[in-house]
């Protein structure tokens, strides 16, 4: 577009003008004025003016004039990018009084500490389920994930200023408002309001008799810890002997024996990381399986899918039977997932499933290995539509590390290019995965960087192979032979 034809911008004053009349207007007022004054209202001029009053305001402290000005700022950039009806329609959600007073519901509910409490907070407020408020739900849950501070001003038992709490709050509401229509997809009564949370949150988070309360209690305090290997055991052992016990009890849901057998198969499998022994794996998949009779896909989609990514692990790396069948099963496992999780409806996990299934495809025995090759590229890209640098710095440096790896093992094409492409995605890895932050990842990603300069067909020899020397000795920094001997000793061979 030439210079003439660029649009030309009101002058500033008359932009403050308009916008000073349009923040200082009833509701009623805001309506009329962005279709009287949009040639103000939605200038660059104007969205220059409001970022900077945002960001001055902000050193000021004054919250509430901070989020109500992000909220004139949200409304302005919804009419220029979309339309000024869709605007008029989000600044009625925002702020209309019944909506508002289910936000504080939804907000006092999400205060209770377990799933159990929240979902009988849930079953107190039917109102909740009513289908007419969910637009308005949507929007200021949209809002808020772009403004966290949003919680602040609705003022509810849930108020906090720090930032990590706000975060928690904002994706406990969306988590929330799913389940909501989950339950009104499944006929919107109180029955179904109770299957959707056990779909989100398992089994537990129905009713259970005061000796199971009182005996969850340490599993509970246990979540509180974070997770780690001691932890894992005790909580293992705790799973144990409660489902020793539920088994014998008369009139158990079905459900809370499910999701005791999904819950020591997630914990399981965390202990995997540490011990890679026979029984852990084929406890995974027995306890997942028990699980998989009352998490069925038709009942309970959710719950199924995590199992089937559960699977997917274990047989992934068990060490009995037949490594091809194994591999064969973790590949029906994570497609099993992918039916459910779409990208659409749960990016993240969809993306975490298709690096999972990469890894297999990798690794794969049966098939051509150069067609397994490029579906394990393929699939790495599909994760990277999800995982970007700016949403998920840590997913998307795994998958540029993975990705990398999957290049310098190509058969398909020419080696000499299927090199430089690794080496660029492990140097992309590199921009997240730092020193400080992940010291053995860096490592590796060093080492490997090595490999591909020691293969490297492009450049000179000489140079190519003191770039090697450089990255192994810059690995063996981290990988040193008391701390990861194995890794040590790979580092050497190259040197």
């Amino acid at each position: 577009m030439s210079m003439s034809q660029q649009p030309v911008e009101p002058p500033r004053v008359a932009v403050v003008k308009a916008l000073n009349k349009f923040i200082d207007a009833s509701i009623r007022e805001k309506r009329t004025l962005l279709l009287s004054d949009q040639a103000l209202l939605l200038s660059n001029t104007a969205e220059q003016i409001l970022t900077t009053r945002i960001s001055n305001i902000q050193v000021s402290g004054d919250q509430q004039r901070v989020i109500n000005l992000k909220l004139y700022h949200w409304i302005l950039r919804k009419a220029r990018e979309a339309d000024i009806p869709a605007a008029i329609e989000e600044l009625d959600h925002l702020v209309n009084p019944s909506i508002r007073q289910i936000l504080f519901t939804l907000l006092d509910c999400l205060a209770y500490p377990t799933s159990r409490e929240r979902l009988h907070c849930f079953e107190e407020h039917p109102e909740l389920l009513k289908p007419d408020f969910d637009r308005g739900l949507e929007t200021n849950i949209a809002f808020a994930e772009k403004n966290t501070d949003h919680i602040v001003a609705l003022g509810s038992s849930t108020r906090t200023t720090k930032p990590r709490e706000m975060q928690n709050t904002v994706a406990g509401m969306r988590d929330h408002l799913e389940i909501l229509r989950d339950a009104r997809r499944r006929g919107g009564t109180i029955t179904n309001l109770r299957e959707a949370f056990v779909d989100m949150y398992g089994g537990r988070a129905l009713d259970v008799p005061s000796w199971f309360a009182e005996a969850e209690a340490p599993l509970i305090a246990l979540e509180d810890k974070g997770p780690s290997e001691e932890a894992s055991a005790e909580r293992i052992r705790l799973l144990n002997d409660l489902l020793r016990h539920s088994q014998k009890a008369s009139n158990m849901a079905r459900e809370i024996l499910a999701e005791l057998y999904y819950e020591l198969a997630e914990t399981l499998l965390y202990k995997s990381r540490y011990v890679n022994e026979l029984e852990v794996y084929e406890a995974v998949i027995a306890n997942a399986h028990k699980a998989l009779e009352v998490y069925t896909r038709s009942r309970y989609p959710h719950r199924f899918t995590l199992l089937q990514k559960f699977l997917g692990n274990a047989y992934a790396g068990r060490i009995k039977g037949i490594r091809k069948e194994n591999l064969e099963l973790a590949i029906v496992s994570y497609k099993a997932a992918l039916e459910v999780f779409t990208k659409e409806t749960s990016p993240r996990m969809w993306a975490e499933t298709q690096l999972d299934l990469a890894m297999v495809y990798s690794e794969r025995i049966e098939g051509v290995k150069k067609e397994n090759s490029e579906l394990a590229i393929l699939s790495i890209n599909n994760a990277l539509q999800v995982f970007t640098r700016e949403t998920f710095p840590i997913e998307w440096a795994s998958a540029q590390h993975a990705l990398a790896n999957a290049y310098f093992f190509r058969i398909e094409g020419l080696q000499k290019d299927n090199v430089e492409r690794a080496i660029m995605h492990f140097h992309t890895a590199l921009q997240e995965v730092t020193r400080e932050n992940s010291p053995y990842d860096w490592a590796t990603v060093h080492y490997s960087l090595g490999n591909c300069y020691l293969e490297r067909i492009v450049g000179m020899r000489k140079d190519n192979l003191e770039q090697a020397i450089a990255y192994y000795s810059t690995a063996l920094t981290i990988h040193t032979r008391e701390a990861f001997s194995a890794n040590w000793a790979l580092s050497q061979l190259g040197l």
